[in-house]
Order: structure tokens, then C-alpha cells, then sequence
């Protein structure tokens, strides 16, 4: 949620939430009851009610997360490991890795990938994450990296 205002769908948000002032501020007087409840849930729409769904959206994805889950990152790729399932990546599959505030973000596919925050890496984050860069780069942390 951070940076979804970066980025173009943040921007036509704030141009919807805007426009949905300036025709509340002209509408709003001659308006009848139900106008004025339309104008008040297009205002909240993307300011309040999005966030909100994509919340609820994401609690519902973690609570199908299972509980006990190991990740690890050795020198071939990151294998991971839970209810006694393992799968591995290796580290020429991984397209990124993003550094934004206390997440790391390592990008595996279009769709897939991994997303550690700070608490759970510990104090091990930034070297993990200068480890991770030099396996999927040979050593070039500027090629695939982003750091915020």
C-alpha cells in the first residue's frame, strides 16, 4: 500500500478522488438524498474502501499461508519448506530483487515470489539481501536491484 500511490493506477486514484470533491462542492446543495449518497461513496471509494478490500484480501491469502514455514538461501537458490513439502529455486530463475522500506522482495516469476520483512530476517536483512544480489547478478548489484 505504500507505494500504490507511485505508481499509474495511484495516480488516476487521486485524479478520481479529486474530480469526486470538485462535483460534490458543485452538486452537492441541489443535490436530493440519493445523489448525495452516491457523491459520499465515490469521495470514499478509492481512499477508503480499497485499501480496506485489499486488507481483507490479503488477511484472507495469510490466513491460508501455513504456520511453520523455512526458508532457506544457500548457494544454488532458495529452497523452501513447509508441512513437510520442499521446492527450490535456483538463483537464474529469480528476474529481482526490490529493497523497499523493511521488505525485501525477490521476484521468481511474473506472479510468484517472496516477500521477508525486516522482523522476520532479523538482523541478517541487508546481508541476506547483498547475498541474494550477488548470486542472481554474478556480483553486479546494479543490473536487477532496486533499493528505496
Amino acid at each position: 500500500m505504500v507505494n500504490i500511490y507511485r505508481s499509474f493506477l495511484g495516480v488516476c486514484n487521486l485524479v478520481f478522488a479529486v474530480s469526486m470533491i470538485l462535483v460534490a462542492v458543485r452538486f452537492w446543495s441541489g443535490g436530493s438524498l440519493g445523489i448525495r449518497i452516491l457523491i459520499s461513496a465515490g469521495i470514499l471509494l478509492y481512499p477508503v474502501l480499497q485499501p480496506l478490500l485489499i486488507y481483507f484480501r490479503c488477511r484472507r491469502i495469510v490466513n491460508r499461508m501455513p504456520r511453520e514455514m523455512e526458508i532457506l538461501f544457500d548457494k544454488t537458490g532458495i529452497t523452501t519448506s513447509a508441512n513437510g513439502e520442499s521446492a527450490h529455486v535456483n538463483f537464474s530463475e529469480v528476474k529481482s530483487v526490490v529493497r523497499i522500506l523493511n521488505l525485501m522482495i525477490i521476484y521468481t516469476q511474473s506472479k510468484q515470489g517472496y516477500i521477508l520483512n525486516d522482523r522476520v530476517m532479523e538482523d541478517k536483512s541487508k546481508s541476506v539481501f547483498n547475498f541474494i544480489i550477488t548470486k542472481v547478478n554474478g556480483g553486479d548489484k546494479s543490473s536487477r536491484s532496486r533499493i528505496s
